[in-house]
């Protein structure tokens, strides 16, 4: 079995991910983007501050959440690529607001709020890498460039 680094730490394949001590250094985002967003659900609307993942798929909120908010559950499950290998998840339904501008997403559960690139793409966002903030695509663009 091999050790691999992965995003959220080190661990050997098939046996998950170990978490490792972080340091947080004051003022330095190494490429970090996040941006506020509103989750509308069946009991409440939050708002929250999410980590722009273009290596993540979906829209994720912690478990806690999605119950608070009320959102409704999909049939069956999906499969993700994790920290930890192959995984089946619930997924849910939730409407919302990003930079003014009304979505509806999957949503899937994560420890922490992401929004993962089908959002990013159906709302014709993409992240600047030098400013690490998210600019809409010109709409005489073709979003996402593999499309034609």
């Amino acid at each position: 079995m091999g050790l691999y680094l992965g995003r959220y730490g080190v661990g050997h394949h098939g046996q998950g991910t170990v978490r490792l001590p972080s340091v947080q250094l004051e003022g330095y985002s190494a490429g970090r983007t996040e941006v506020q967003a509103k989750v509308i659900g069946d009991k409440e609307t939050r708002e929250y501050t999410f980590l722009v993942d273009t290596g993540a798929t979906y829209l994720a909120l912690p478990m806690e959440e999605i119950e608070a908010l009320g959102l409704r559950q999909s049939r069956g499950k999906i499969r993700l690529m994790s920290a930890t290998g192959v995984v089946d998840v619930d997924t849910y339904f939730a409407d919302g607001e990003l930079l003014g501008q009304e979505f509806g997403a999957i949503l899937a559960p994560a420890s922490i709020p992401l929004i993962g690139y089908e959002l990013l793409e159906n709302l014709r966002y993409r992240v600047n890498p030098v400013t690490e903030e998210l600019e809409k695509v010109p709409k005489d663009e073709v979003h996402p460039r593999y499309l034609l």
